[in-house]
């Protein structure tokens, strides 16, 4: 299979599992913004890295429009984070990084795998496998975090909602 048949093949199986990994738990509105705040920002970071020139991508899916990897930072990236959320949805903090050491050693060891047998991404400039996996585990984390401060934020406002309806029934 070519490098270009298999980027293809890659976006159009993140595409049909799209609406199964995000509709397949609740609450929805918790992975749609999961999928689109790590689609935004891997685009942006790997947008810096390449214009820096410490990645390139010699084939690519969309390369009229895209300097970057579309199907790795705007499919196979946010799906990945967002199953990774949905299994660390209740977990306590510890086990949240510990998971995250399962979801991101095969993607580091594949993307490795990737630069050395194919022409999808070069590493350049010292650009080594451990700055890939520390930078997946940096934006992994955070968007975790990211999630727990919005979950938080909207529990609050549902109390503060919930105790301002009860005081209005109160009063009349």
């Amino acid at each position: 299979m070519s490098e270009k048949k298999f980027l293809w093949a890659l976006f159009g199986l993140g595409i049909i599992a799209f609406p199964w990994v995000i509709f397949r738990k609740a609450p929805l509105k918790d992975w749609v913004i999961v999928y689109f705040i790590v689609g935004f920002v891997s685009g942006i970071i790997d947008n810096i890295v390449t214009a820096k020139g410490f990645l390139r991508y010699p084939v690519k899916a969309f390369p009229r429009f895209f300097n970057v990897s579309c199907t790795f930072d705007f499919v196979v990236c946010p799906l990945m984070n967002v199953i990774y959320n949905q299994v660390t949805y209740h977990d306590k903090p510890h086990k949240t990084v510990l998971k995250l050491f399962l979801f991101i050693t095969p993607m580091t060891l594949f993307e490795t795998f990737l630069e050395k047998n194919t022409n999808l991404i070069q590493w350049r400039m010292g650009w080594k496998w451990y700055h890939t996996y520390v930078s997946i585990f940096i934006k992994y984390l955070s968007v975790r975090f990211i999630m727990t401060l919005i979950r938080y934020s909207s529990y609050l406002q549902n109390v503060y909602v919930d105790k301002k309806s009860i005081n209005f029934d109160v009063e009349q």
